[in-house]
């Protein structure tokens, strides 16, 4: 389950097993606008898209699954007009 704040972080929280309980909220940071999109990989880990307040486009990443969250990354510079 992935969450933005009002301050444009992302937070996520992961279901344990099917049916079983959620792990704490982690912190992902970043300073977004808009909503992110989040990939679940086909090896379970997720991705995530999206821009930055600045207009970077930025992605953040577990390695594989169930492995801390990467830092966010910058793609494309600025895409703001």
């Amino acid at each position: 389950m992935f969450v933005r704040d009002t301050a444009g972080a992302v937070h996520t929280a992961e279901q344990q097993a099917a049916h079983g309980g959620w792990t704490a909220w982690t912190d992902l940071g970043g300073e977004l606008e808009g909503d992110p999109v989040a990939i679940s990989r086909p090896d379970g880990a997720c991705t995530f898209f999206a821009v930055g307040r600045d207009g970077d486009m930025v992605t953040a990443a577990q390695p594989e699954p169930d492995a801390p969250w990467e830092p966010w990354k910058e793609l494309v510079d600025s895409l703001k007009a």
